[in-house]
């Protein structure tokens, strides 16, 4: 999966507000971009396929995983 620098990454605000800051801090996220029905989401663990399936379902949209540190994801 691709890795990216959050500190240099500017967040869109369409993708942001589909999850609430709780869900983000749970499952050690940080969605960055909406295009369509896609969701890109740094995570700091994307081998979760579980957390990938639920944040699925809350958000209605195909997840693209892309791949932040913990540090700058929190």
């Amino acid at each position: 999966l691709p890795f990216i620098d959050l500190n240099d990454f500017e967040i869109d605000k369409d993708a942001i507000n589909l999850l609430t800051g709780d869900q983000c801090r749970k499952y050690c996220i940080m969605p960055i971009s909406k295009s369509g029905s896609t969701l890109v989401i740094a995570f700091a663990d994307p081998s979760n396929l579980f957390m990938r399936d639920d944040i699925a379902y809350i958000t209605k949209c195909k997840i693209e995983p892309v791949v932040g540190t913990e540090k700058a994801i929190r």
